[in-house]
Parts: C-alpha cells; structure tokens; sequence
C-alpha cells in the first residue's frame, strides 16, 4: 500500500510472483504540483526509477496518466465539470510523453470514465458527492474530450514502440433466457 517507499521491493516481488507487467498511475500533482505548468522534478525522477526498476526485472510498465485524482486547483475551479479540463489535461499529458517518451510502452489516459462519472456525479459516493443528471453528463463529455486531446498529443510524438488507449468499464446484466 505504500508504493512510493517500497516500489522495489514491490516490483521484485512480482517479478519473482511471475508478473510480467505493472499497472500504476502517474500522478498529476507529482508531474505539474502548480497550475503554472513547471514541472517538477522529483516528481519525473521518481517515476523514471520505477521505470528503471521495471526494466530491471522485465516488467512491461502500462501506465494510466488519471486514475480519479486531480489537482486541487483545477477542482476549485470546477473539476471535471469545468470545460478547461479537457485542455489541462491534454497539457500535463504533453508533459509526460515529453518526460518519459518511450519508457512508457503502454499508456492509458484515464481510467474508467463511467464508473469515475457516475460514483462522483449520480450516486455520489465519491467527492466531490453530487447527485446530478447534468453533471454527469458534463463530466462524461470533458473526460472524453481530454482523452481525445490526449491521443492527439501522444500522436505528435511519433512514437515506434508505445501504444495509447483508454480503461473503459461497463455494467453487464444478466439476461434470462425466458
């Protein structure tokens, strides 16, 4: 549970479990901590040794750029539901393929928009704990947007060997035969 203390040891240990690859997140705040967009780096080179740890162990990094946890200054403005997301996102996104490049074979831009959406913005068991039809679907449209503006960023890159895509969720219900 404390990934940025024990990352090596955890990584050995899947390693030695048989793994073959990691899914872990970057974290937004740790790249740009400040709406200024300087990056911070500390924050680069903690993850560029988790990525030399990988390599180590030949563990194949798949790393998701938002899994639910964004900064606090955007979330004051509004959060997913503000329009800008889309485009602060795609900026921190340009900054992590400018940091990582290619050390990142897979990467995923956001994790499971529905389920993000609907637990922070129907049901609101999750912060900021809203129950609304309109929000959702704010939130759904600006999440997408971001990930669309993401690829498009990722793509000016040119990369050879890494992918981009999305984690996507649904419900499946069963469905009697009758």
């Amino acid at each position: 549970c404390d990934f940025f203390f024990f990352f090596k040891e955890d990584i050995e240990m899947a390693a030695k479990g048989g793994q073959n690859t990691l899914r872990f997140s970057i974290s937004w705040t740790r790249i740009l901590p400040t709406r200024d967009g300087e990056v911070n780096q500390k924050g680069v080179d903690f993850y560029k040794d988790v990525l030399k740890e990988c390599k180590k162990h030949n563990i194949v990094p798949n790393v998701t750029l938002l899994h639910y946890d964004i900064p606090a200054w955007l979330e004051d403005i509004g959060g997913y539901r503000n329009p800008i997301f889309a485009d602060e996102f795609a900026k921190y996104c340009k900054v992590v393929f400018e940091q990582f490049g290619e050390l990142i074979p897979l990467y995923v831009t956001i994790n499971e928009i529905t389920h993000n959406s609907n637990c922070s913005y129907l049901t609101g068991n999750y912060p900021p704990n809203v129950h609304s039809i309109q929000a959702i679907c704010e939130v759904g449209y600006n999440m997408i947007m971001a990930h669309a503006k993401a690829v498009v960023e990722f793509r000016k890159f040119h990369f050879k060997h890494s992918k981009i895509g999305i984690v996507h969720t649904t419900r499946l219900n069963k469905v009697d035969d009758a």
